[in-house]
């Protein structure tokens, strides 16, 4: 429950991680299209500014010089001037005034005669920002577009400067930039609100296809889950079942260990009783010789099933001890001399060794592992043939080599060659038994020791296996 729990947090915290994420990026990318929008506006309302300034400034001059009354004298001219400057009103708090190439203010709404302002603390800007003039190279453009600031009290006003023809003054036509600006800004006023709104709508329809889908995510895995608990239920019935069925199996072992090995001891020593009783027959020796073979058969057969059901039962943990070399060869290889003087086999064995002749290992399994490939190599070598077995090393690795003269290995007998109860194409030569499980407990035991082992073979010819045990096996 508390897995679940954590689970629907996670994906709650994961629709607030993404609905978050895309309401920032429509946020940020409304924000961003209003302020072009609102610049792309403002630069269109600047440019029109400039083109009503400049017809109202020449407007106005048309009408000065065209009057039917226009006075002639100066002070008269500056009068009328000043009466146009006082009632006529623009938008943006907009006005006109006219100066004098001094700078002097002559004209400008509610200006005082007799009062005298000069503008010559202001800059006068090109239209492009690029040039900041002074009155007098403002005064002597025929025509000026740009910008009449105060950088002192951040103030800008589009202006245009339009000449008095033969008056030796220049008419001013304002408008404040700065409502421009804000008219401009209150246009996409609009598209902000339905834009962050649309932003609001849309990360809120995410959060909740989200959360459908994740719900039905969530079905689905609970579903999963009640079928995994069943599964997972059914797998430990099942193992129950096999513990139960494996306890079955080593009882078995027990009973073939004890009531089957029994029997056949009793059958194999009333064999021997018959043959001392007195004098058989030649047909009832040779019954009496069948007989001992299948005998010998189960016994090596019951001996291999039970070593089998250890070694896949029993952990793999070593029973590690220091072994002398020589007096393992003379203990558990030259053993094998009488059963290879039985079949008139040349059973060799070459010490090799050129290091000190100890060895770190578990012995038993050693010996059982060379004990089952020395008895194969007699077992499946010819009368009159040869069986060697070779100890080298090296500076990691003792080295054990069983070469025989029998009959080899086939091609398609190498890939089920450490198989359980395979049949392969060799036999014994001299009526052995083979029970099929000897070279696959060779190998759980190589893997055991952590041996490698090796098959060299020819068909006809005979097969060498090489075993190679590490000389430090508790490093490995």
């Amino acid at each position: 429950m508390d897995e679940l729990k954590t689970c629907r947090d996670y994906s709650k915290r994961f629709q607030m991680l993404i609905s978050g994420l895309v309401l920032f990026i429509l946020v940020v990318g409304i924000v961003i299209f209003s302020l072009i929008v609102e610049l792309f506006i403002y630069k269109h309302l600047l440019d029109q500014t400039y083109k009503d300034n400049t017809t109202i400034g020449e407007s106005i001059l048309e009408l000065v010089d065209k009057a039917e009354n226009r006075p002639e004298d100066e002070k008269e001219y500056i009068e009328l001037l000043q009466h146009t400057c006082d009632v006529l009103k623009l938008p943006n708090n907009g006005y006109v005034c006219a100066i004098d190439s001094t700078g002097l203010l002559v004209a400008a709404p509610g200006l005082k005669s007799g009062k005298k302002v000069y503008l010559t603390s202001a800059d006068f800007v090109s239209k492009d920002r690029k040039e900041t003039v002074g009155v007098k190279d403002f005064f002597k453009s025929k025509k000026f577009n740009g910008f009449y600031e105060y950088p002192e009290h951040s103030y800008s006003d589009i202006l245009v400067g339009v000449d008095l023809e033969n008056a030796g003054l220049k008419l001013l036509v304002h408008q404040d930039n700065n409502k421009i600006k804000m008219l401009a800004k209150n246009k996409t006023n609009f598209i902000r609100i339905v834009g962050l709104a649309l932003a609001l709508v849309i990360s809120v329809i995410i959060y909740l296809i989200l959360n459908k889908k994740i719900c039905e995510y969530q079905v689905q895995i609970n579903a999963q889950n009640e079928e995994l608990a069943d599964a997972i239920e059914k797998i430990r019935a099942q193992n129950n079942q096999l513990t139960g069925l494996l306890k079955e199996n080593q009882a078995l072992m027990g009973i073939m260990a004890h009531d089957l090995r029994s029997p056949l001891n009793n059958i194999r020593s009333l064999n021997d009783m018959i043959q001392r009783v007195g004098e058989l027959s030649a047909e009832q020796k040779e019954f009496i010789e069948y007989s001992q073979s299948a005998i010998n058969s189960g016994l090596v057969l019951i001996s291999d099933i039970l070593s089998l059901s250890r070694l896949e039962q029993q952990n793999n943990k070593l029973e590690l001890a220091e072994i002398d070399i020589n007096h393992f060869v003379q203990t558990h290889l030259l053993m094998h001399q009488s059963k290879a003087d039985e079949k008139n086999i040349d059973f060799t064995v070459e010490n090799k060794l050129t290091s000190k002749n100890a060895l770190v290992t578990e012995e038993k399994s050693l010996v059982r592992v060379l004990d089952n490939l020395i008895s194969n190599a007699i077992k499946f070598t010819f009368s009159g043939k040869k069986v060697v077995v070779e100890l080298t090393d090296n500076d990691e690795e003792l080295i054990f080599k069983i070469i025989d003269q029998g009959q080899g290995f086939r091609d398609e007998d190498l890939p089920k060659l450490y198989g359980k109860f395979e049949k392969l194409a060799s036999r014994p030569t001299g009526g052995e038994s083979s029970t099929g499980l000897g070279l696959y407990i060779v190998k759980l035991l190589c893997d055991k020791l952590a041996c490698t082992i090796n098959l060299e073979t020819k068909w006809g010819e005979g097969s060498t296996f090489i075993i190679k045990h590490p000389k430090n096996i508790s490093s490995v």
